[in-house]
């Protein structure tokens, strides 16, 4: 009888075991999780500080037909009825250099700035360095056919392998956007800045 009652309870202790195993499982966060940006909230306009970024985007926002850069040849929408949304930012590197990157979120999509737009004029591309603030433009092509959202999410940092580092995020109102026919888009300027 000992030996059908050790068998039982050594058949019971394994399957407590398995279903302990399980849920521990389901509790485990995914890889991704653990090691995706870590996103750090910031008001439009107010400078943001994360773990090797920081900056300030949203003060300026406009919706353009075509971009230019002081006049040359423009650069229109993704299509001709489509349109850029334009964010002015700046942006710096607190420990090591970087080039700068961001995305924007809107109506479900998760849209790249666009390098359509030479390296002088916009930001993504443009080495970050600590201690010195780049501020420029990050433009974004909406197509033909996507409405135009009142609000955006804008994450902006640095690019390249961010695992385990900050990304900025500032909600954009784009309510209150300007309406443009065309933006001149001004050079990129570096500035000092503690």
């Amino acid at each position: 009888m000992t030996g059908r009652l050790g068998s039982a309870a050594g058949i019971l202790l394994g399957l407590l075991l398995i279903a302990g195993a399980w849920g521990v499982a389901q509790l485990a966060p995914e890889p991704e999780t653990l090691e995706a940006p870590v996103p750090v909230r910031v008001e439009a306009g107010d400078w943001g500080i994360g773990r090797d970024i920081a900056g300030a985007a949203g003060e300026e926002v406009v919706v353009a037909q075509r971009l230019t850069d002081d006049g040359r040849e423009p650069w229109n929408g993704a299509s001709e009825a489509g349109v850029w949304i334009a964010v002015r930012a700046e942006v710096q590197t607190l420990r090591r250099t970087g080039t700068a990157a961001a995305t924007l979120e809107y109506a479900g999509l998760l849209v790249p700035a666009s390098d359509r737009p030479p390296t002088a004029v916009r930001l993504p591309g443009t080495l970050l360095r600590p201690g010195i603030a780049a501020g420029g433009w990050f433009v974004f092509e909406v197509p033909a056919g996507i409405p135009m959202p009142d609000a955006v999410t804008l994450r902006f940092g640095r690019g390249g392998d961010v695992r385990l580092d900050s990304v900025l995020v500032t909600r954009i109102d784009l309510a209150a956007a300007p309406r443009l026919a065309e933006l001149v888009l001004d050079p990129v300027v570096e500035r000092a800045r503690p």
